[in-house]
């Protein structure tokens, strides 16, 4: 089993849960509902292979049950040819029939005549509430760096990140260090521009935190098994602390795999 976010918050050595799915889930749904309430959007900059799916089936869902506003959905890069990818070879489409708009719909307001950087004016006076999902997810150029230009100054728009976002992302410094208030260097500006959008991190990591991991090697046990745990891809510290944890469980042995490491499961 992994152990990429093994090491315990602050929050689990309290007792309390922290950082999860659900937790970010929360904050993209309390963003989403203020800049529909706003007359704004939402920019979801994403990685198009995976998270850009995974996040129209967060919206199909969402907007399903109300946690999210509806509106349409706009694919901007290479998302929307993946996704169209998926949808060939899918045998259910990723979200609601007729929610969701690709970029070509954008591109072809190009097409017919108007800058690429009037096509995303366009967009963005459209008055239906609208989900842009737009690579490059960290903002390096194309269709979310161009949304990103257009909105980070507006109070009526939110930008919420849901995948990992490094230091220095998309050539932007201090990106990850980001937050509303600050100000934040941009293309063709003559100084940095202040951050009046909502300006949200709510990571859809596709790692476990420590506390799902203990509880799936809890599950593996029940019944009375005996088990083997190989606990790997985290670091070092975060592996041995992670087998230590699950060693005292009744019926397990685990031990932590660095690379290299030989291991000799005791299978009960």
């Amino acid at each position: 089993m992994e152990s990429t976010y093994a090491r315990p918050t602050a929050n689990e050595l309290e007792g309390k849960r922290g950082n999860t799915r659900e937790d970010a889930l929360t904050a993209l749904y309390r963003a989403a509902r203020k800049a529909a309430d706003a007359g704004g959007h939402v920019l979801l900059p994403a990685f198009a292979l995976g998270r850009t799916q995974e996040l129209l089936r967060v919206i199909e869902e969402a907007t399903a049950t109300g946690d999210l506003p509806p509106g349409d959905v706009y694919i901007g890069g290479m998302g929307e040819q993946i996704t169209n990818i998926y949808s060939a070879y899918m045998r259910s489409m990723w979200v609601a029939p007729g929610q969701m708009r690709t970029a070509s719909e954008m591109k072809r307001w190009v097409r017919d005549g108007t800058s690429f950087d009037e096509a995303i004016e366009y967009a963005l006076g459209l008055e239906s509430f609208s989900y842009f999902i737009c690579s490059p997810a960290m903002l390096s150029g194309g269709w979310s760096r161009a949304f990103l230009q257009r909105m980070v100054d507006e109070e009526r728009h939110a930008v919420v990140f849901t995948g990992y976002l490094p230091r220095h992302g998309g050539g932007i410094r201090n990106l990850s260090q980001m937050h509303r208030g600050a100000s934040i260097p941009l293309d063709g500006r003559e100084r940095s521009v202040k951050i009046n959008c909502e300006w949200v991190r709510a990571p859809l990591s596709a790692h476990a935190p420590r506390g799902d991991l203990m509880a799936f090697a809890q599950r593996m046990l029940l019944g009375g098994r005996s088990v083997s745990f190989g606990v790997l891809h985290g670091t070092v510290e975060a592996q041995e602390s992670l087998a230590g944890e699950i060693d005292d469980l009744d019926g397990a042995s685990a031990k932590s795999l660095t690379n290299g490491l030989p291991w000799s499961p005791q299978i009960g």
